[in-house]
């Protein structure tokens, strides 16, 4: 069964897990923990040394799989996290811990495949994670960059867990990466 574990804040420890799912591919710890060393310290010094430097953050999860940037962004405080993810029973696993954590109220789930238009009123989310399966076509990543675009706040950072690096993204420009073995963490901000 695929598990990840949370590295920090309130439910440090606890442990997600859902029985397998073809294509499934967990987080490793070591880069959930340095993706979110990197949004802290690179991103958001000026929160550092709050006693919640993730308060009054929305957070969106997208490609969610088990949940585990949104469920870690929220055991960090972030105020609200929703969950794009297109599998059925991987969305109804996200509630089903959102509701054992008494977190519900701060989460939605949508149970979609990515891609999609944002919705009328929705409101605009801080950071985004987006981490599609591995092996996608540079103009499928593409898309799927440029989409988060309609959901990102003016200043908000995206992070792109990849198996490689993307260029010339429409509506985006990559301000910071880094390699962690065969895997690419790459953060993007709206360019204007």
């Amino acid at each position: 069964m695929p598990s990840i574990r949370i590295l920090g804040g309130m439910h440090k420890q606890r442990t997600i897990t859902t029985p397998h799912e073809q294509g499934l591919r967990p987080t490793a710890h070591r880069l959930r923990q340095s993706a979110f060393d990197i949004l802290i310290h690179r991103f958001h010094k000026n929160r550092i040394g709050q006693e919640n430097p993730w308060s009054q953050l929305r957070v969106l999860d997208v490609c969610a799989g088990l949940g585990g940037y949104g469920f870690e962004a929220l055991s960090r405080g972030a105020d609200h996290a929703t969950f794009i993810e297109q599998t059925p029973a991987l969305a109804k696993n996200i509630f089903a811990v959102a509701k054992s954590w008494n977190i519900n109220d701060r989460v939605h789930v949508l149970n979609r495949e990515w891609p999609i238009p944002a919705p009328d009123g929705h409101g605009l989310y801080d950071v985004i994670f987006l981490d599609p399966p591995y092996d996608q076509l540079d103009s499928v990543m593409s898309s799927m960059i440029s989409a988060c675009a309609s959901w990102i706040s003016p200043d908000g950072i995206l992070l792109v867990e990849s198996d490689k690096v993307f260029d010339n993204i429409t509506g985006f420009s990559c301000i910071f990466q880094r390699a962690m073995g065969k895997k690419q963490l790459s953060f993007w901000q709206k360019s204007y």
